[in-house]
């Protein structure tokens, strides 16, 4: 892949906030592409995990099969984008600034969704203050004093 000549690479002289951001990013990234385990994870397998959840017989059927796996591919997409604007997060801020805010947006709506399903208590209380955390989180660092001159108009 040929970069522009323009990008910004972080050195030992790179202020902390942004190596903290730069491998905040790639983490979480690397974290959301495991998922892609679940899209070539057998059936019987999501059954035993949902069964492992305390939940309701693991309808087997091709729509659960697809919707389980595209989401579950989706959030590898995800990981994939976080981690690719994880090497130039001064030329991506913005992106980034709106990836956080959409995490505590997402983390609203996942809490909204796990209430009115009837998820486990311990889910509930796991994935969506996990969103939420993570968005404010990538906030907070992105403020701390990151370089802001992208040479691109905001």
């Amino acid at each position: 892949m040929n970069l522009p000549v323009d990008v910004h690479t972080p050195n030992r002289d790179s202020p902390r906030s942004e190596l903290a951001l730069i491998w905040g990013l790639r983490i979480l990234g690397f974290v959301d592409m495991l998922a892609l385990i679940a899209v070539m994870m057998p059936l019987e397998w999501m059954s035993q995990i949902n069964d492992l959840c305390g939940l309701e017989t693991f309808p087997e059927s091709r729509i659960v099969s697809y919707l389980a796996r595209t989401t579950s591919a989706l959030y590898a997409l995800h990981g994939a984008l976080v981690v690719f604007i994880s090497f130039d997060v001064v030329r991506y801020r913005p992106l980034i600034t709106f990836l956080g805010i959409v995490a505590i947006i997402h983390g609203a709506i996942l809490l909204g969704i796990d209430v009115a399903v009837g998820m486990p208590f311990f889910w509930t209380m796991l994935e969506a203050p996990a969103f939420t955390a993570t968005g404010f989180a990538v906030l907070w660092v992105q403020r701390q004093k990151t370089p802001t001159n992208t040479g691109i108009p905001a």
